[in-house]
């Protein structure tokens, strides 16, 4: 691994972590406003302790619970809900204007600041679309496709799908869709390809996940950071040379 992304490894490992690692992985910007008071009052209440501060050295998040005002409040950033879909941040938000502008209004903004989106909403974008509402996915994939081809068909915007990296360097036909961010490289990682992290998150939170196609690169160094049950097997010798 780089030096870099053997920093954001040992950042993803404890609690409290530069603002910096929460723009890498998230593209969110904790000095917007609404934002840090909402996160600050909630954790207040809820931790009577604080989510932000400054030691001198910049500003530092404590993750776990930025994170679990998130979850709580269905929330998640503009980024992470692209990439859920297979798009990147522009063009969930292009696609989003675009609806709006034609009188469909998908319920994904958030009251609490334009920084976030409602999770669920946004995963349900394709129900924007009226020939999707009542369709029945077969994969994740086909559901990005499918939601891919209907904003080139409706609304005129050609999406360039974010693909997993491992699918790709795999060579695979059918190439899976990304579906998350690996949060060591920040590369784009599918559903079938996440290898778990243990980096000592809450139960409650979603682990930390790296791409398969790393984890075969730099097994080594990353083998005691599997968590216990979810060790990859069998990997393919094309990721190791990848």
């Amino acid at each position: 691994m780089t030096p870099e992304q053997t920093n954001r490894l040992s950042q993803l490992a404890e609690p409290w972590c530069p603002k910096q690692l929460i723009v890498d992985l998230w593209d969110l910007d904790l000095d917007e406003r609404r934002l840090a008071t909402g996160l600050s009052a909630w954790a207040a209440r809820h931790y009577k302790g604080t989510a932000l501060r400054n030691p001198g050295t910049g500003l530092q998040v404590q993750r776990h619970i930025l994170e679990s005002y998130l979850l709580q409040n269905d929330l998640t950033s503009w980024k992470l809900a692209a990439v859920y879909l297979g798009m990147d941040r522009e063009q969930l938000k292009e696609t989003v204007e675009a609806l709006e502008a034609r009188g469909t209004y998908p319920q994904i903004a958030s009251e609490i600041s334009v920084e976030v989106v409602r999770r669920r909403d946004a995963e349900r974008l394709f129900r924007s679309f009226q020939k999707l509402q009542h369709k029945i996915f077969s994969s994740h994939t086909s559901m990005c496709r499918a939601l891919h081809a209907a904003i080139g068909d409706e609304l005129g915007i050609a999406v360039e799908p974010v693909y997993c990296v491992t699918s790709v360097a795999l060579g695979e036909s059918d190439t899976e869709v990304a579906a998350a961010i690996d949060g060591i490289s920040l590369d784009p990682v599918g559903l079938r390809y996440q290898v778990w992290l243990e980096t000592k998150k809450p139960a409650h939170l979603a682990p930390d996940v790296c791409s398969l196609k790393l984890y075969a690169r730099n097994e080594s160094a990353l083998k005691a950071w599997v968590m216990r049950g979810s060790e990859p097997e069998g990997i393919d010798e094309k990721l190791r040379a990848a």
